[in-house]
């Protein structure tokens, strides 16, 4: 009966393990992996294997050590105006506030009158934003095909094609924006591929809502 229990304990661990690949919240998969050393103990002990039971003791502290990380950069967010919050609540969400916070401050905010030309078509785009209020309009050629409205991103497939602007974007009213530096943002994201992640997922979910 004995035998069976610590073999529940190793094919548990096993699960957990598999689980753990299938979360994309870090918090959730250092969870994880302490609940899978913490059984992999277990069974390893059982079976007096002391070099695994020791490996897994030091995976569940390095672990501990990094939730209690992960728990300090997610305390309370303060934000710098009521436009920032909701960005952070309407669009990346999936980030950590401390994430949010290194993104955010590598971008600045800015504020375009009526008629301000932001990029034209067959142009490539300096920079990648996010409409924070207003609209801007989006021209083929001289037909107006689209508009970019609050949560919008705006020059985000020339930022992933690396090609020049399909189409003009131009302000349709007094209009207010977080953009990010093209070239700058690229740097930035390879150092930070949590958050590359996130925003590229907000960027294809973006671009589903504007094509329906």
């Amino acid at each position: 009966m004995a035998h069976v229990i610590f073999l529940l304990f190793g094919n548990f661990a096993y699960l957990l393990d598999c689980l753990s690949f299938s979360m994309r919240d870090m918090l959730k998969l250092r969870l994880i992996a302490i609940a899978s050393s913490l059984s992999g103990m277990v069974y390893f002990f059982y079976h007096s294997l002391w070099l695994n039971v020791t490996a897994n003791g030091i995976c569940t502290i390095i672990n501990i050590v990094q939730v209690g990380i992960l728990l300090y950069q997610k305390r309370e967010l303060t934000f710098d105006n009521v436009l920032e919050e909701r960005l952070y609540h309407k669009v990346f969400f999936d980030l950590s506030p401390h994430q949010f916070k290194k993104l955010i401050q590598s971008a600045t905010f800015e504020t375009v009158e009526p008629g301000a030309l932001l990029f034209e078509e067959g142009k490539h785009p300096s920079f990648l934003a996010i409409v924070a209020e207003g609209v801007i309009s989006i021209i083929s050629g001289e037909k107006e095909v689209a508009y970019c409205k609050e949560n919008d991103f705006l020059g985000e497939m020339s930022f992933i094609t690396e090609r020049p602007a399909a189409a003009t974007a131009k302000a349709v009213e007094s209009t207010s924006f977080f953009q990010w530096k093209r070239n700058e943002l690229k740097v930035f994201l390879e150092k930070e591929p949590a958050i590359k992640g996130v925003l590229n997922d907000q960027i294809g979910r973006n671009l589903i809502i504007k094509i329906n």
